[in-house]
């Protein structure tokens, strides 16, 4: 909690904050000088969640409006403050072919439930092997490649774990992991790793 004290106490002056969590910042200030801590704890929570929607639109700025023939779909965005039900950092951002008949999901949540199993099977490349998943290496990040069994039409999952965030791709229609290998390595995981964490 020290540390996020620091970071917010000198936010401001560095220029890049916004209203609103410039304002919890200077709340948070105020409440902190006269005693008050619950509420200096409060505004500080308040300006944790603005930093999240100011980091989550940050992420979305980085990823290419064109993947292979699939074009970003920026109107529907999703990030955390206008996705209900999220806290931390979210991300979703979809991509669709002309024809309609190749999509991609990217999602990146924080603390998701499946970073255990994913770990797991990245320790492991034996029970990944085994189970029918692909390791791969993506700017130097681990991740799963593996097919959606049953879907129709075809569709494979890529899932990115790093820290306390998993980075999932979805890829619908798509039956050639060489271009799930290309198009993923389009993404540019190391720079969104050092915004997420």
């Amino acid at each position: 909690m020290k540390k996020y004290i620091f970071l917010f106490l000198f936010l401001p002056s560095f220029g890049f904050c916004q209203d609103a969590l410039g304002g919890h910042i200077s709340t948070a200030k105020s409440e902190h000088a006269s005693g008050n801590l619950q509420e200096a704890r409060f505004e500080l929570e308040q300006a944790l969640s603005e930093l999240d929607i100011l980091i989550s639109k940050e992420i979305l700025a980085l990823l290419p409006t064109q993947i292979g023939e699939m074009t970003a779909n920026e109107t529907e965005d999703q990030y955390v403050g206008n996705a209900l039900g999220f806290s931390g950092i979210f991300i979703e951002r979809n991509y669709t072919s002309a024809n309609g008949e190749q999509t991609l999901k990217i999602s990146l949540i924080n603390d998701s439930p499946l970073l255990a199993s994913i770990s797991g099977f990245l320790n492991n490349s034996l029970i990944a092997r085994m189970s029918g998943k692909k390791v791969i290496k993506v700017e130097g990040y681990k991740a799963i490649i593996e097919q959606v069994e049953g879907a129709e039409p075809v569709s494979f999952d890529v899932q990115i774990p790093f820290s306390n965030s998993l980075l999932t791709l979805n890829f619908v229609g798509i039956d050639d992991q060489n271009d799930i290998i290309g198009y993923t390595k389009q993404i540019p995981v190391k720079s969104i790793v050092q915004l997420a964490q």
